[in-house]
């Protein structure tokens, strides 16, 4: 029963290592490296708590602890693992404007409406007419990974039956010629959904994200309600915002060669008793 689990991420690089100290166990030994065929002995201690220091970010780290029992036998324990959390290197925040959007119609289904101020949405209980939206933004050029994205959108009513965001793989429609026939499929799993009240509504979606330098094409489903409802499009007052949070990371998990190991721990035994 390692702490940090074994095979845990994330932790922290100030945590300390514990365990449950076997049977009738004189003292422990406790051994850490990496890989996990080069473990270095730390200390040998009687409690079952060790303070590695200060880890390296992103490195993953092997560890074992052998119980000495009273006539000095040595119980060669499990080797556990874990990960040290990354270092966040940057966080860096964009604002982007939709450069495509229009939305479609079921019963007008070669009609397009990619030139007018609002995405009208409509999704009925006891009609036939469908209309879903459609965004297109171009994502900039940037290193790291997005850890999160805001989907903005601005209604002048209540939009009732609230709104489900859906990614959209198909990113070479037109705003000027997309209908209902032509439209590209959403997919199967929302990334969002909620409500928009007369103002701002925010959608925060946390994967499906596209790489950098892409396009990202997201569609718009409304919950069921038979009345007519929009939010407004690009050629409106307030048109869609993406709002996203790129983060980058230090993932070098490179680093534990001999000279980083001396510098940290002095002289090293290794766990077959040879020193370095």
């Amino acid at each position: 029963r390692p702490v940090p689990p074994d095979g845990a991420t994330g932790v922290q690089p100030d945590a300390d290592l514990m365990w449950l100290q076997g049977m009738a166990a004189a003292s422990n030994k406790i051994y850490l490296g990496s890989p996990a065929s080069n473990l270095v002995m730390q200390t040998n201690r009687q409690n079952n708590i060790f303070d590695p220091g200060a880890l390296p970010a992103g490195a993953e780290w092997y560890w074992r602890v052998d119980t000495v029992l009273a006539d000095s036998t040595v119980v060669t324990g499990e080797v556990w693992s874990f990960r040290v959390a990354s270092s966040l290197l940057s966080s860096t925040n964009f604002t982007l404007s939709a450069v495509a959007d229009s939305y479609v119609d079921s019963v007008l289904s070669n009609n397009n409406y990619g030139g007018i101020s609002t995405i009208d949405l409509r999704t009925p209980q006891s009609t036939t007419v469908l209309r879903h939206g459609y965004l297109m933004f171009d994502l900039p050029a940037f290193e790291g990974t997005i850890s999160e994205a805001r989907l903005r959108l601005y209604a002048g009513n209540n939009v009732s039956g609230g709104i489900t965001v859906y990614g959209v793989d198909d990113t070479t429609w037109a705003e000027n010629l997309i209908t209902w026939s032509n439209r590209p499929p959403m997919a199967g799993s929302a990334l969002a959904s909620g409500g928009v009240s007369s103002g701002w509504g925010e959608f925060v979606m946390t994967n499906g994200f596209p790489e950098s330098g892409n396009a990202w094409s997201l569609g718009l489903v409304r919950g069921p309600k038979d009345t007519n409802r929009s939010v407004q499009s690009r050629e409106g007052a307030h048109h869609p915002e993406l709002m996203l949070t790129v983060v980058e990371y230090d993932e070098d998990n490179d680093l534990m060669g001999d000279g980083w190991e001396v510098a940290h721990f002095g002289s090293i035994t290794n766990s077959n008793g040879t020193g370095d």
